[in-house]
């Protein structure tokens, strides 16, 4: 089948799961029309583009982290890169554990359940290795598993960012070009709200090199959900920088 023809039956299979007798036939369609948006790499952006289906409106999330006091730096980061990934973006206000997105409402939603999930695997990770190292190794618990999850956050922004360029390189130019008007509309809505925004400045506090390796080695199997068509990477993180010792530590590259 040719990109039409495949667009149209998805909009023929969408029509039936919304107007479906029963659940079990909406169940079906919708099953349908995931495996062909996969199989043929169509988007949701290129059928509202098709004039079937129509746009989320623009929304802010707001309280994504829900915690007092300042944001993590490794936290604020994942909802950064979770944003950037699912075409929303992200705001924090210095010294307040907050932190809104903007973004089409499922794409919001999205950043929020990736958010809660992955969060919860990285530090769970983070636990399971310090509780391994700690008996051989001397070091700060504090700073070993923030440097852990920081490893960890860079590689999910790198399986993030990969999905997402090949995700770009297979979008008709329709569909390119409405992703482009979105993300106009989502930065106007933004600006209208908070104003122009400076990116927020990666820190440059000294770490344990050692851990951040290790974090990034886990952050390579952690699960990405797979609702936007994210797999695995097949590329490999490089090697460790030499080290003297597994206590050696120095900045983030």
């Amino acid at each position: 089948m040719t990109r039409d023809q495949v667009t149209e039956l998805l909009q023929k299979l969408q029509r039936l799961a919304e107007r479906a007798g029963t659940p079990a036939e909406a169940a079906n369609a919708a099953d349908r029309m995931a495996e062909l948006m996969e199989r043929y790499r169509i988007s949701h952006l290129e059928l509202e583009a098709a004039g079937e289906a129509e746009a989320d409106p623009i929304v802010e999330g707001q309280d994504i982290l829900g915690c007092k006091g300042k944001v993590p730096e490794w936290r604020a980061q994942l909802i950064w890169g979770l944003a950037a990934a699912n075409n929303a973006q992200a705001v924090s206000w210095p010294g307040e554990g907050r932190m809104h997105v903007y973004g089409r409402r499922s794409d919001v939603e999205a950043v929020g359940y990736m958010y809660a999930a992955i969060a919860r695997e990285i530090d769970r990770l983070a636990g399971e290795a310090w509780s391994v190292v700690r008996r051989v190794l001397w070091a700060s618990a504090r700073t070993w598993k923030n440097s852990f999850r920081l490893g960890a956050v860079h590689e999910i922004h790198r399986r993030l960012q990969d999905g997402k360029a090949v995700r770009e390189a297979s979008r008709s130019q329709r569909g390119t070009a409405l992703c482009r008007r979105l993300d106009a509309e989502v930065q106007r809505f933004m600006d209208a709200r908070v104003g122009e925004t400076t990116p927020h400045p990666i820190s440059a506090a000294t770490i344990s090199a050692t851990a951040y390796q290790v974090g990034a080695a886990a952050g390579q199997a952690v699960n990405l959900g797979g609702g936007r068509g994210l797999r695995p990477p097949a590329r490999q993180l490089g090697a460790a920088p030499a080290s003297g010792s597994t206590e050696d530590r120095g900045p983030v590259p």
